[in-house]
C-alpha cells in the first residue's frame, strides 16, 4: 500500500488553442517556494470551509489565591458611613465615618466575627479606599443646622413632636435629602448624555447668602452702635 505524505497536492494546467487541458510541471528553474501565494490561498479557503475556531481557554478557571471582596465590602458599609449634605468638596463621591474609629479597630472587627476568612490587613484597607471612605471631622464644613441639633438632641432617631428645634431639623433633613437626589440625578443625567448642548453647573447658594446674611448682620450692628454713641453725646 502507498502512503501519502501530503494531505492537500498543487496540480498545474495550461489551455491550448483547442482548449484541451494538459497537465504541466512545475520545473525550468522555479524555487521550491515559488507556489507560496498559491498555497496560501488554498489553506485560507480551507480554514474557513472546516477548521473550527479554537476556544478560548483563559480565565475559565479561578484564581485559587483571589480573595472575595464580598464579604469585607458587607462588612464595612455595616458601619453605616454617610456622605455629608454640607461638604461639596467631595461630594457625593466619598463617604464619611467619625473619626474615633479606624481601619485597624474594623479589620480587628472582622477577624472577630468572621474567623474562617482570612483577609489581609491591607487587603482591608485597599477595599476601604476603593470605597472612597475617609475618616475626618468635618470642622468648618459641618453643617450649622445639623451641628445645633446634635447639641440640642445627641439621638437624631428620636424627634419629639412639638419641639421647634426638631421641627426645624426634620424640615431641614427632608431639604437635603431632596437636593441631594437631585444633585446625584444631574450628574447621572450629565454623564450619560453624548451631546455638549446642555451644561448643568451646581452652585453652593447656602454660602453665599449665608455670608451675605452675616454681612448685613455685622452692619446693622454697627449701624447701632454708631446711633447709640450719637445719642450719648447729645
Amino acid at each position: 500500500m502507498k502512503t501519502l505524505r501530503k494531505l492537500r497536492y498543487v496540480k498545474y494546467f495550461s489551455h491550448d488553442l483547442v482548449t484541451t487541458i494538459d497537465s504541466v510541471t512545475r520545473r525550468l528553474g522555479y524555487k521550491k517556494s515559488n507556489c507560496k501565494a498559491v498555497r496560501n490561498i488554498i489553506d485560507t479557503y480551507y480554514k474557513t470551509q472546516y477548521a473550527e475556531p479554537i476556544a478560548d481557554g483563559r480565565d475559565h478557571n479561578p484564581n485559587p489565591s483571589q480573595i472575595d471582596s464580598t464579604k469585607v465590602k458587607e462588612h464595612i458599609m455595616s458601619f453605616r458611613s454617610v456622605v455629608s449634605h454640607y461638604r461639596r468638596v467631595h461630594a457625593p463621591n466619598r463617604k464619611y465615618l467619625p473619626s474615633d474609629i479606624n481601619i485597624r479597630m474594623m479589620y480587628d472587627n472582622h477577624c472577630e466575627k468572621e474567623p474562617e476568612i482570612n483577609v489581609p490587613y491591607g487587603f482591608y484597607r485597599n477595599v476601604v479606599n476603593e470605597l472612597k471612605i475617609s475618616f475626618t471631622k468635618l470642622g468648618h464644613e459641618e453643617c450649622e443646622l445639623c451641628e445645633t441639633f446634635s447639641i440640642h438632641n445627641p439621638n437624631a432617631a428620636i424627634r419629639h413632636r412639638y419641639c421647634e428645634e426638631c421641627q426645624e431639623y426634620e424640615d431641614h433633613h427632608t431639604r437635603y435629602i431632596s437636593a441631594r437626589k437631585k444633585y446625584e440625578e444631574d450628574v447621572e443625567s450629565q454623564t450619560k448624555q453624548k451631546s455638549t448642548d446642555t451644561i448643568i453647573f451646581a452652585v453652593d447658594l447656602e454660602k453665599v447668602t449665608k455670608g451675605n446674611m452675616e454681612l448685613a448682620k455685622h452692619w446693622e450692628s454697627y449701624g447701632t452702635k454708631l446711633l447709640q454713641g450719637e445719642k450719648k453725646k447729645t
